[in-house]
């Protein structure tokens, strides 16, 4: 899941210069991590998600005690579907690597391949544009 967020996030920062789900990603050893993520899904779990493991695969599904019932607008939500559709039929190894060739981690890993330490690092540092008041 936390791929698939960053995969839409990085799809608006390219195409807006910002990230929709207004996550923060850091780089670990896993990929991109939003930040505050867990966090947020332990406040909904048994309520609107339920935490499941399938082997030692975390799974997450949707909950019966839904205490919001929250309508995504027209555009978010087909920004959503488009990334469902493009990577929804693979595999998590297929997702994992689709994350790792965004431009974003290509520059991380090419910086820790140079021996820069990079963990916790910020990834859409220097990517996202400044929203203009006008």
């Amino acid at each position: 899941m936390t791929k698939l967020l960053y995969l839409l996030d990085w799809q608006e920062i390219k195409d807006a210069g910002n990230a929709l789900t207004g996550c923060y990603y850091i780089f670990q050893k896993e990929g991109p991590l939003a930040t505050g993520l867990s966090r947020a899904l332990d406040e909904m779990e048994n309520h609107e998600v339920f935490l499941r493991f399938r082997g030692r695969m975390p799974m997450y599904l949707l909950g019966d005690d839904v205490r919001c019932d929250m309508e995504l607008p027209e555009e978010v939500a087909r920004k959503v579907n488009l990334v469902i559709e493009r990577y929804g039929e693979l595999t998590n190894v297929q997702i994992k690597t689709q994350a790792y060739l965004t431009e974003p981690m290509r520059n991380i890993l090419r910086r820790q391949q140079h021996g820069e330490a990079m963990l916790n690092h910020p990834l859409f540092e220097g990517w996202i544009r400044p929203i203009s008041k006008q």
